[in-house]
């Protein structure tokens, strides 16, 4: 449900792991949080917890 809330932008792009490591380890990147994040966290953690109740309700029967 969070998918895309947290984008990692790097300011360069990048073909090898090596050059992938260089740009995190010198911080040429910017990260982005959605302000939808707050909501669809809460909203999975309310969907968890219907499926947690769903399932000992199963067990239960």
């Amino acid at each position: 449900m969070q998918y895309g809330c947290i984008v990692n932008e790097l300011e360069q792009e990048c073909s090898t792991i090596d050059e992938l490591k260089k740009v995190i380890f010198v911080g040429r990147y910017s990260i982005e949080v959605s302000s939808e994040l707050y909501d669809k966290v809460k909203t999975a953690k309310e969907m968890k917890e219907i499926e947690k109740r769903k399932m000992e309700k199963l067990i239960r029967n």
